[in-house]
């Protein structure tokens, strides 16, 4: 199910258009794979505190010098540029649900502002060595207030980058945050083609609920489109 291991490209390769095994939540980034990054640390309390997504960078690991480091942060304004790549790259690929068209970079700088404004919709990049290998977004499901406890998520992964778990790495990790945030349930809608958007879900602990025939309208044609949903782990009850 998973390709061979291969080294990451580093910082010093072409960027090129980003990209993803994105899609809504279309996770991207494969499963089962051999991960060549250095991610230390667990996706733990202090992760997420009320504010700001902290950092999850690594700690201690004797080949920790041999490995590029892998931080999961929060989105910033200088990361518009790649993370539009990510996004356009996706749609070329096929990989994005709902949209044919390519983003803008100022339309995604929209994207962060509104993000950092809004605490309870976080954006979340996969930095390694300031080079963005991935990006996943936290959305609202729907405007109603009965079901403002369900999130949507969106995740993307650069092509040069899929393959070494940084999309498993982004799916952990908007999951904790989304838990520290009060969510109940997070949905994810992905193009039945998305094989490697499928595995990422069922590696994370996500369930197929449904499928939708022609659902999504792209440029060469409808598709049908599987529902995915996680559901957030309940708080233990402390015993009095």
């Amino acid at each position: 199910m998973s390709p061979p291991a291969r080294r990451p490209p580093g910082p010093s390769v072409r960027q090129g258009t980003i990209a993803s095994h994105c899609n809504k939540l279309a996770p991207c980034g494969q499963v089962g794979c051999a991960t060549d990054f250095f991610v230390g640390g667990t996706f733990g309390s202090g992760f997420y505190d009320q504010q700001r997504v902290g950092v999850i960078k690594s700690g201690a690991m004797s080949t920790a010098s041999t490995r590029p480091q892998l931080q999961i942060r929060p989105a910033h304004e200088d990361d518009a540029a790649s993370m539009c790549e990510l996004f356009n790259e996706a749609v070329q690929d096929h990989l994005e649900t709902f949209d044919s068209d390519p983003r803008a970079v100022d339309d995604q700088r929209l994207l962060i502002a509104a993000a950092e404004q809004d605490p309870k919709h976080p954006i979340l990049v996969a930095d390694v060595r300031n080079w963005i290998a991935g990006w996943v977004v936290l959305a609202p499901y729907d405007t109603r207030i009965a079901l403002d406890d369900i999130g949507e998520v969106f995740i993307y992964v650069r092509r040069t980058f899929r393959s070494y778990g940084v999309g498993r790495q982004l799916m952990r990790a908007i999951q904790e945050a989304a838990g520290k945030l009060g969510y109940r349930k997070l949905i994810g809608r992905i193009l039945v083609e998305n094989r490697d958007g499928l595995l990422l879900c069922r590696a994370t602990g996500w369930r197929e609920v449904g499928r939708h025939s022609a659902h999504a309208r792209l440029n060469d044609g409808l598709h049908d489109v599987m529902m995915v949903e996680y559901l957030i782990p309940s708080s233990p009850v402390p015993h009095s």
